[in-house]
């Protein structure tokens, strides 16, 4: 896409991968629809020699269903929702996290912009965040505040994975997140707020329940604030991280370094 069209504007949205396979798991569990479950793991069925995909699945434990002998589409299909129908929770969300982790990292660092549409939904100064830097990048106004999301209630129901079959599994992730990225994985932007996504689900994994005591004695704002408070702080970490890289360009400049005398005598003689 960067290719072809070089003068656009690239955004990547992405959602938290805990949140993402909890929206796949309620439809398996309340409308009896294994859809969102079962083609992730066909894709990566279909996918699994490739060094990258086994790289991934070998890292998160994903069992995946043989496709020998399915000779159709529909064929494949049926043989992954089998696998979901018979197996544990614990299996879903590896086959979920494997399937967002390798498509997230498949992002280049030279996206324009990354939205998080998870925090978009429960934090408001987030969406404001949001809109300002598209209007920045394209010179068009976006409303985002109907995409409030903070009145939303994560019910527990116990067909999900235990907190630590989810911090296994996400600790799993992030040693191939580092593995596939290298050691400057936490300098490039992408793989960053990957991880940190990554951290979230397993905070989420020790919280859920308490959000959960929350939202059924009304304090439904709890979450919304605390995404205000993640938001606030992404931003003064960028700004932060953006500020020493321009001060880093500036001090390893053929400029800065040709003047460096002259800053010396003005600082012996103010």
């Amino acid at each position: 896409m960067q290719h072809n069209f070089p003068e656009a504007v690239h955004i990547l949205i992405t959602r938290n991968p805990s949140a993402q396979f909890d929206s796949a798991r309620r439809q398996l569990v309340y409308h009896g629809n294994p859809y969102f479950l079962a083609m992730p793991l066909l894709i990566l069925a279909m996918n699994r020699d490739l060094p990258r995909v086994r790289a991934c699945l070998q890292h998160l434990r994903v069992t995946l269903p043989r496709l020998a002998g399915c000779h159709t589409w529909e064929m494949c299909v049926e043989a992954c929702v089998a696998s979901v129908r018979q197996s544990q929770p614990v299996q879903w969300y590896r086959g979920s996290l494997a399937f967002w982790l390798l498509g997230a990292t498949s992002a280049p660092d030279s996206i324009d912009l990354l939205i998080d549409s998870e925090l978009l939904a429960f934090s408001g100064l987030y969406r404001r965040q949001c809109a300002a830097e598209l209007e920045v990048l394209t010179g068009r106004v976006v409303d985002f505040d109907d995409a409030d999301g903070s009145r939303g209630v994560t019910v527990s129901d116990g067909f999900r994975p235990s907190p630590s079959e989810i911090l296994l599994t996400n600790r799993a992730a992030e040693e191939f997140l580092i593995d596939q990225a290298g050691s400057g994985w936490a300098d490039r932007p992408v793989p960053a707020s990957m991880s940190r996504m990554i951290t979230e689900a397993s905070l989420g994994a020790h919280d859920r329940e308490t959000i959960r005591q929350e939202s059924q004695c009304g304090h439904v704002t709890t979450r919304s604030a605390t995404a205000d408070l993640e938001a606030m702080l992404r931003v003064t970490i960028r700004r932060a991280m953006q500020a020493e890289q321009a001060l880093a360009r500036v001090t390893s400049s053929r400029s800065w370094k040709l003047t460096a005398p002259l800053r010396s005598l003005r600082a012996r003689f103010p």
